[in-house]
């Protein structure tokens, strides 16, 4: 077991706890998904800030075009991620993200040169299987036409081109350099972005209080803290099975998401019943299984 498997389940389990943070905020606080961009780039800022300032080096004028690119992408994945967190429950939409390590493993073939065994590949596609049954209800073809699918393939696809960027760029900078400026520039992009929400921000919180904007500003430090951890883990591996390993996330979240809509319904609802639960559990094998094979 490699201390990049490691890195990878610990940022898994913090980004569990990122999404039901998000579901809350989506569902209950702010009215549009702009509103959360303004608490959202301040702690981009700082994060990536920070990280700049630790890392002691900027990278070269030739590489800011792509770390622009990196930054847009990872833009794109939240945006994308936080309309669908909007409209479904929690723990069957984060699992299309499955889809992440078929992007990556296919992209860090053509472009990093990544190539795996029969074995890796294999366990990669039961992972993707695994997820998919969780996030699967109803018939195939609702499934493909769900708005919520086609905004996760979205975020997926821009997930899986902002690694294959950061892995190229962990070549010549450091995890701070590389996760620091892709993260400063995601801030300085989405305060321009989304600067015309600041009075809708401020009529939200007028009308229902600042617990929104504590809540948002606690789980994306919590994210950025994930994503510092998925960077520094990319440094040390490869990247592909850095992504294929994430997807333990969905067992984390499961727990979360069951134990909060017995307990605590009022926070969040997910459906429970043994039927789903059952699905769920089977698949959560399937996806243990695949991290088996990989670690």
């Amino acid at each position: 077991m490699t201390i990049g498997f490691i890195l990878a389940t610990l940022a898994a389990f913090l980004w569990s706890v990122t999404n039901v943070l998000d579901k809350i905020v989506v569902s209950k606080h702010l009215t549009h998904i702009g509103q959360l961009y303004i608490p959202l780039s301040v702690v981009y800022l700082v994060f990536g800030g920070a990280s700049v300032w630790i890392g002691r080096q900027l990278p070269d004028i030739s590489d800011w075009p792509l770390i622009i690119v990196a930054a847009a992408l990872w833009i794109v994945m939240g945006y994308t991620y936080f309309l669908a967190a909007k409209r479904e429950e929690i723990s069957r939409m984060v699992p299309v993200f499955a889809l992440t390590p078929v992007f990556v493993a296919s992209f860090g073939a053509l472009f990093l040169g990544e190539i795996f065994s029969v074995r890796t590949y294999s366990a990669i596609g039961v992972i993707v299987f695994g997820s998919a049954l969780i996030m699967f209800k109803g018939s195939v073809k609702s499934l493909v036409r769900s708005r919520v699918f086609g905004l996760m393939i979205i975020s997926a696809f821009a997930a899986s081109f902002h690694s294959i960027i950061m892995k190229s760029l962990l070549n010549s900078y450091s995890f701070w350099t590389t996760y620091g400026s892709i993260t400063l520039i995601s801030g300085l992009m989405s305060l321009v972005l989304f600067s015309r929400y600041v009075k809708d921000l401020q009529q939200t919180i007028k009308n229902r209080g600042r617990g929104g904007i504590g809540l948002i500003t606690i789980s994306e430090s919590n994210s950025n803290l994930s994503q510092f951890i998925y960077t520094m883990a990319a440094s040390l591996w490869y990247v592909s099975l850095v992504s294929a390993t994430m997807t333990i996330q969905y067992l984390f979240l499961f727990i979360w998401t069951f134990l909060l809509s017995r307990w605590k319904p009022n926070i969040i609802q997910e459906e429970i019943t043994k039927q789903a639960l059952l699905k769920k559990f089977v698949a959560i094998i399937l996806i243990i299984s695949g991290i088996y094979l990989i670690a």
